[in-house]
């Protein structure tokens, strides 16, 4: 296991702290954007949109998650202009719903 994966598996372990403790709770926010910070990582740029916006549903305005936000949304453009260059049609839905 790499370093991504040992800090998704610890911000998952933070996530599910604070989901099942009531003092662990006001961690949820930071432990979702940790797991959006791995998912980057691990290239994984839709899980971790999620994970983000999850994070801005309990904190909304975090400049981190719009931060985040904005990083993965320029890179996937990039990603999509070279597959375009290809004439790979790829559809970016952006409304999306985060599960844990």
């Amino acid at each position: 296991m790499g370093m991504p994966e040992q800090g998704l598996a610890a911000y998952l372990r933070a996530y599910n702290l604070s989901t099942k403790y009531t003092s662990q709770n006001p961690y949820r926010a930071s432990s979702i954007r940790g797991i959006g910070l791995s998912l980057i990582d691990l290239n994984e740029l839709d899980k971790a949109e999620r994970a983000f916006l999850a994070s801005l549903a309990i904190e909304p305005g975090n400049k981190i998650a719009i931060n985040e936000l904005t990083f993965i949304r320029e890179n996937r453009k990039k990603i999509v202009t070279i597959f375009k260059k290809d004439q790979i049609k790829i559809d970016l839905d952006t409304n999306v719903i985060f599960y844990m």
